[in-house]
């Protein structure tokens, strides 16, 4: 870059800094209005592609958007939990086992983990970025899921990331898939960390949602199961056999929505299908 070019960033960054302090930022959550705390602050020239704290990285990434009391809520998903569906337990003690759910109902997925507890102040979050169009929100919380992603399985365990696919009909009322929106610089977030030999693959044009069903919010677990059944399809078979698939999704309540796609893609002759989501109800 030139000295006019770089001359112009310092002016741009140093004029983002004073409005920063002059006007503060209204809360997503909550809509109270703050200023952004000083230690959270990153240098965009030196900003480190993933934090290895969780909550600290919760924090720094969502300073631009929560205030501190918002961001301070946020309840990650911990040890101990379940070794399948990822389900935290209420008791804080003891190790990684298999819940009872999952012990006498076996799921089609391998393996799911999720980012947080789905309540307060997180669950406001998801929808302003789901329901409310937030869709800048889109970029941190897409980098902390790929953080776990790293942190649950081993480099090369995936061969293929497939975002939970809407209905053609709901994408054109909502205007985005938010769970494609979650992955979407993960290719460049792997090329970036030097994965050059094996690259996460993104694809969205393989399983497709072709029925319409009601929301699935509001229904108990019963319910949701009928509700997702033979909703989902593979358009090629052909891209899944034999393939370790991960499913990404903004919200495990149940694991109707994941097992069905991942029964739809075992079916189709897919080896594994894991699952992945911001949040765990």
């Amino acid at each position: 870059m030139n000295e006019s070019g770089c001359f112009k960033k310092g002016f741009r960054r140093s004029i983002g800094a004073v409005l920063k302090a002059v006007f503060p930022t209204r809360c997503l959550t909550c809509g109270s209005l703050y200023h952004e705390n000083p230690a959270l602050e990153v240098n965009p020239q030196e900003k480190p592609l993933l934090y290895p704290d969780d909550d600290l990285g919760f924090a720094r990434e969502m300073a631009p958007f929560l205030c501190g009391d918002c961001s301070s809520r946020f309840v990650p998903i911990d040890s101990p939990l379940c070794t399948r569906c990822g389900m935290m337990f209420d008791s804080r003690q003891g190790e990684d086992h298999l819940c009872r759910g999952c012990a006498q109902h076996p799921k089609s997925l391998a393996r799911a983990r999720s980012l947080g507890v789905y309540e307060g102040r997180f669950m406001n979050l998801i929808h302003a970025f789901k329901y409310s169009g937030k869709i800048q929100l889109a970029r941190p919380l897409g980098r902390m899921l790929f953080q776990l992603f790293l942190s649950q399985w081993d480099w090369g365990e995936i061969d293929t990331v497939m975002p939970v696919p809407l209905h053609p009909r709901r994408l054109r009322d909502r205007g985005f898939n938010q769970s494609f929106l979650l992955v979407q610089r993960w290719p460049e977030l792997s090329e970036s960390l030097g994965f050059a030999q094996k690259n996460i693959s993104v694809d969205c044009k393989t399983l497709f949602r072709h029925k319409w069903t009601r929301p699935q919010t509001g229904l108990n677990r019963n319910e949701r199961m009928a509700n997702i059944q033979k909703v989902f399809y593979v358009g090629d078979p052909l891209k899944v056999v034999d393939k370790r698939i991960l499913v990404v999704d903004d919200v495990y309540t149940t694991g109707a929505t994941m097992n069905e796609c991942a029964r739809v893609l075992i079916q189709a002759g897919a080896d594994e299908v894991h699952g992945l989501t911001l949040a765990r109800a």
